[in-house]
Order: structure tokens, then C-alpha cells, then sequence
């Protein structure tokens, strides 16, 4: 199980196996909020960030650090052929 981020989870979590990535993608990093935020985009964007590999147990605790459901929703995105969690603008239900 992968999730990608682009944000503090990289920062969070040093222990564990991540590989910088980037993707083309109709969403941008939004920064006019507290936190980075994905958001959708009417242009492609290159979108950089790293696929961190978890598990089941790591996904509960990121959720809890991210304030999924209330400040981010978290949907499933193809990074470059592998499917990874993402966490992404509440407005955005799948992608």
C-alpha cells in the first residue's frame, strides 16, 4: 500500500521506504490555506512529491495527522502506474 505525498507526512514519517516522484495531473498544490492542499486545475501540472510505502495501521495514524475527513479527503490516485493514497481538497471525492 502506497500513499503519495507532498506535504509533512514526508517529514513525519522518516522510517519509512519513500521514492521521490512526479506525475502530470489536472490538480495543483494550493498554499493559500494553513497546510499545502490538492486541488483540482483546468491546466496539467507536474506534481512532485515522494510514494511512501505503509500499512494499514500507518494509514490510521496519518488520517488522524491529517484531519481526515474534516480538513482533507483522501482518494486514490495513479502515480506513474502505481495506485497510492492521496490526500486532497474535501471537494475532490475521486479522481
Amino acid at each position: 500500500m502506497y500513499i503519495f505525498s507532498y506535504g509533512s507526512l514526508t517529514t513525519k514519517f522518516p522510517n519509512k521506504n519513500k521514492a521521490p516522484v512526479k506525475f502530470e495531473a489536472y490538480l495543483e498544490i494550493n498554499y493559500d490555506n494553513m497546510f499545502p492542499m490538492i486541488s483540482r486545475s483546468n491546466i496539467k501540472n507536474i506534481i512532485s512529491g515522494f510514494l511512501i510505502e505503509i500499512n494499514p495501521s500507518d494509514l490510521e495514524i496519518m488520517d488522524a495527522y491529517e484531519g481526515y475527513p474534516d480538513i482533507y479527503n483522501r482518494v486514490i490516485i495513479d502515480v506513474n502506474g502505481i495506485d497510492a493514497w492521496i490526500y486532497v481538497s474535501p471537494d475532490i471525492v475521486s479522481l
